[in-house]
């Protein structure tokens, strides 16, 4: 029957019937290039969350809480086969336990780190307070138009996870000038009581959009 009980939020980037429809965005073709993203995780209370994508559809994906480095690159090498993601098209969260995974020139050969407060890319990048920001606000419209879809997730926590997470994709301090924000990630915490892994997942999707994929070795 649907869920009518949520905020009119006029900070919220991605409209609800949006991110209720990116479920079901059946008419989104699953082709073009293979690309996998990686939200890594070790320890605590993250769960390391890794997703494979056909052009933008979401068509397979892998959880797992308190994961220790060989099972997160045996999980990524399993999923990459699995699909012929070449290594190429990885990325994975270079900040914290992933940069400890990294190491020199990533925990796959070639592999593409993902920085969070890197600075923005292309031709808009003075709008945005850095990389982090930018993607969300590329995830943003990309499911308000309705071209995305999450095929692989049919489990109803997972919906409600994603739901919750992607709800808290918001700009801040919009009433001052300035670049591009997004609401900080321990706020969100805080809102949600748990870390937005499923989002920032679904995020990385949007950093082989931007203008450097088209540097040597990537497609």
């Amino acid at each position: 029957f649907g869920n009518w009980e949520y905020d009119d939020d006029p900070d919220a980037l991605i409209a609800y019937d949006a991110i209720i429809d990116a479920f079901n965005n059946n008419h989104v073709a699953a082709a073009g290039p293979r690309y996998i993203t990686a939200d890594i995780a070790m320890q605590g209370s993250d769960y390391f969350r890794v997703g494979v994508w056909y052009g933008f559809v979401l068509v397979d994906h892998a959880s797992m809480a308190k994961s220790g480095g060989a099972e997160i690159l045996q999980t990524i090498e399993k999923l990459r086969r699995k699909h012929q993601v070449r290594p190429g098209n990885i990325v994975y969260d270079s900040d914290g336990v992933g940069a400890f995974l990294g190491g020199q020139g990533g925990f796959i050969s070639n592999a593409k780190p993902f920085n969070n407060g890197a600075r923005p890319i292309g031709d808009d990048d003075k709008n945005y307070q850095n990389l982090k920001t930018q993607c969300y606000y590329y995830l943003a419209e990309k499911i308000n138009a309705g071209e995305l879809w999450l095929k692989s997730i049919t489990s109803e926590t997972d919906k409600e996870q994603i739901i919750a997470e992607l709800e808290q994709v918001k700009s801040y301090n919009s009433d001052k000038d300035g670049r591009l924000q997004i609401l900080p990630k321990d706020q969100v915490k805080q809102h949600i009581g748990r870390s937005p892994d499923w989002s920032d997942m679904l995020m990385m999707r949007m950093f082989m959009e931007l203008p450097h994929r088209k540097l040597p070795g990537m497609l």
